[in-house]
């Protein structure tokens, strides 16, 4: 059996949502969190999967891409 997910990064600016905000999982074994981002935070969370999104936000946060696309597949 073959598994895929597509994984979605966005950069937002919201008065609303702040960091200390947990999103609530609909699935149990799920866990969400805001990060800050910079490269601290890149190094301090476990950003899954692992290496492909770690990397894109690497490569954002050097300024290399606008928008890409990646897979592992």
């Amino acid at each position: 059996m073959l598994h895929h997910e597509i994984n979605h990064i966005f950069e937002i600016d919201s008065e609303e949502l702040h960091i200390d905000f947990i999103p609530k999982s609909k699935e149990p074994h799920l866990a969400f969190h805001w990060i800050d981002y910079n490269r601290d935070a890149l190094h301090t969370y476990k950003i899954m999967p692992a290496p492909s999104v770690k990397e894109l936000l690497e490569r954002k946060l050097s300024d290399e891409l606008l928008n890409c696309w990646i897979s592992n597949f």
